[in-house]
């Protein structure tokens, strides 16, 4: 690792200081790139979506001008949120069981107008919350409706290290954040973008998986976009979840796999 960062130094020295991830062992970080195994990891939300695209998410906008790329784009990413979707609904309703308390503040939340924006917030129990939970608590319906369906965030050195993976998870509306970058990033910088166009937008404001109980601080990313969210004040709703580390277990050790396990 010092002969990586060292290496890096002489090779970046725009990206100065380059440092060692606390999340990821093998990853390190600079002021503006990221690299995981020496490999440099994609971190510009923006690049992952063609040009011309984008806007086509906003709920209410006209598609008459819309370019058949843009098309054939929005078709796989609706193609995409729905097929997935179905797959963790399989996964938590059909052989697990979900229940799910207040569903009329989420229903609420969801029938809000075009412009108002929605802010969710998770604790970060299993890697399969996101989008396991969405096939758990949202309606065949609302799984059918790609551009209602929420924007999230994924870590950079975790997924976003190839590009044809990266691309999958653009068009599944999760975008790269860099753990350890301030809240002041392009990722951020993105979501309050799709806010201030009236979308939902969900993250973890721990930033990390914990399966037991969490007494750290909290990110303040969240509050940035509250606070930078320009049309409106968001509607923020807060989802407390038990159980998904049961689901998926999440590793213990290095290098420990994590099996599906089925719970009635």
């Amino acid at each position: 690792m010092e002969k990586l960062l060292k290496e890096l130094s002489e090779k970046h020295p725009e990206e100065l200081p380059i440092v060692k991830s606390k999340y990821i062992p093998d990853c390190v970080i600079g002021r503006t790139k990221v690299w995981r195994k020496g490999k440099e990891t994609i971190t510009d939300p923006n690049s992952l979506f063609p040009k011309d695209t984008l806007q086509y998410y906003i709920r209410d906008y006209s598609t008459e001008n819309q370019s058949w790329s843009s098309k054939i784009f929005h078709l796989i990413s609706r193609l995409t949120v729905f097929t997935v979707g179905m797959g963790c609904k399989f996964f938590l309703k059909g052989i697990n069981t979900t229940v799910l308390h207040g569903e009329k503040h989420l229903e609420a939340a969801l029938s809000r107008p075009s412009s108002q924006p929605l802010i969710s917030v998770f604790n970060h129990n299993s890697c399969f919350d996101d989008p396991g939970l969405m096939g758990g608590i949202l309606s065949v319906s609302q799984l059918a409706d790609y551009k209602g369906m929420r924007w999230s965030i994924a870590a950079s050195e975790v997924i976003y290290t190839t590009k044809p993976l990266s691309q999958f998870w653009a068009l599944g509306k999760v975008v790269p954040v860099v753990r350890g970058w301030t809240p002041k990033q392009p990722a951020i910088d993105f979501l309050i973008e799709r806010l201030n166009e009236g979308a939902w937008v969900n993250i973890f404001p721990e930033a990390k998986v914990i399966d037991k109980h969490f007494d750290g601080v909290y990110k303040w990313g969240v509050g940035r976009l509250m606070a930078e969210c320009r049309t409106t004040v968001p509607i923020f709703l807060p989802i407390y979840h038990v159980g998904m580390n049961r689901v998926l277990p999440n590793p213990q050790i290095p290098g420990e796999g994590q099996p599906m396990v089925i719970r009635p």
